[in-house]
């Protein structure tokens, strides 16, 4: 046997929906200011202005959240902000308040300094307008910048967010790095800091640089792209290879270290025997020129030299006995007369300059002649005691004796004559 369903009262229903529908309609619509009838403690801040400070603003004491702004209104000129906060909230007598900015983009919160129970409880009207700070606006900043700088300024900041752009994901990851980060940023602009860094050489240098880059993007673009593929090569099979001979670098380097201590001492020694063979080659670079002229010339009269040879070849072979038999007694003699004659070859090598000058000279003076004779002549010169009369004045004297050095330095007479200081 079946029980009959009560009867239902669609119009008591309904008005229940309906309460439940306004119920939950006006919990949500008063949810943002806090629960209803709940115990909130309240303040008035007086300020000069509050442009920016809105109904939900937060309210913080320490930068903590305690509560929002329930009420904004203008009385007399003034702000009146009313600060809704947390139950138990103490503010004081000596108590102040600022706005601080949430962002650069004009978002701003209320500041609270509760002050100390020992001043006593916070009057009725709240905190006056002379314990309070406001915070100077953006627009109040760029007004006294000049029409260029402004569109520099707003130039910079579209080029900036143009370039983070999509980069939140880093720009979160750099601020969470940025307890590590921080210490170390303060070491380095310590460093920065210091009179011995040069940082305005360095700024002066990389300004200089980047200088030189100025019309040749393309070939720094070249190089990047020719870079890129050695990194690529580079990083072939996860950079095994690379790893691989790294790997084997340190040993190779630990073996190089003795064969590098041993070429110190013979580096040592190179340098000595460079500086020892300098003038020598002082020399030969002097002698450069004549040289070149010699075997410039010589071509031709080598080049007879192959004909020489085969006729002068039974000869040499006939003489390749005598030279056996004169070996033993004339190689010792040869040796001694060296050593003998050394001395007298270290006293006259100073004087090789004037000794080929004279030679040069005798042959010079008696390579030509005629039938009578040679066209050699003798001049004895007087010295400069011995002239007398007119020619014994101050200025004939001072020309008869300026050449005639008895004892020149060696060289000196031959540098004389090809310099034309004398004739």
């Amino acid at each position: 046997m079946f029980r009959r369903p009560l009867p239902i009262n669609a119009k008591l229903v309904g008005a229940i929906a309906v309460a439940v529908f306004v119920l939950a309609a006006y919990i949500g619509y008063t949810a943002i200011s806090g629960p209803p009838f709940y115990p909130y403690s309240y303040v008035t801040i007086h300020y000069k202005t509050a442009s920016n400070v809105v109904i939900h603003s937060d309210v913080r004491i320490n930068t903590e959240r305690v509560g929002q702004v329930s009420k904004v209104a203008y009385r007399n000129g003034q702000a009146v902000v009313t600060a809704q906060m947390n139950p138990g909230t103490k503010i004081y007598k000596n108590a102040s308040a600022s706005i601080g900015a949430v962002s650069p983009l004009g978002t701003e919160y209320v500041e609270i300094n509760p002050g100390t129970p020992s001043a006593g409880p916070a009057p009725a009207g709240g905190i006056p307008v002379g314990r309070t700070t406001e915070p100077v606006e953006i627009d109040t900043v760029l007004s006294i910048l000049n029409p260029k700088v402004s569109q520099s300024l707003s130039t910079a900041i579209q080029t900036l967010g143009t370039g983070v752009a999509g980069e939140g994901q880093n720009i979160n990851d750099l601020i969470g790095a940025s307890p590590t980060l921080l210490p170390n940023l303060g070491t380095t602009m310590s460093t920065l800091a210091d009179p011995s860094t040069n940082l305005t050489g360095l700024i002066d240098a990389t300004n200089l640089l980047s200088t030189r880059f100025a019309g040749r993007t393309q070939q720094l673009a070249a190089l990047l792209g020719q870079m890129d593929t050695t990194l690529q090569a580079v990083n072939v099979n996860d950079t095994t290879a690379l790893r691989q001979t790294l790997s084997s670098t340190a040993p190779a380097l630990t073996a190089a270290v003795p064969a590098l201590q041993a070429l110190t001492s013979a580096a040592a020694a190179t340098g000595n025997a460079l500086t020892t063979l300098r003038p020598g080659l002082a020399a030969a670079g002097a002698g450069t020129p004549a040289l070149r002229s010699l075997l410039r010339d010589g071509v031709q009269p080598l080049e007879r030299v192959p004909g020489v040879s085969q006729q002068a070849t039974p000869a040499f072979n006939d003489l390749a006995g005598t030279n056996a038999q004169l070996e033993r007694p004339v190689a010792p003699f040869l040796a001694q007369l060296i050593n003998q004659s050394q001395p007298l070859l270290s006293y006259l090598a100073p004087y090789s300059v004037d000794i080929f000058s004279l030679f040069s000279n005798l042959s010079s003076a008696l390579s030509q002649g005629n039938a009578d004779g040679k066209w050699l002549r003798i001049d004895l010169t007087e010295q400069g005691e011995a002239l007398g009369g007119a020619a014994g004045s101050p200025a004939a004297l001072s020309a008869a004796t300026q050449c005639r050095d008895p004892y020149p330095a060696p060289g000196q007479a031959y540098q004389d004559v090809k310099t034309g200081a004398c004739p």
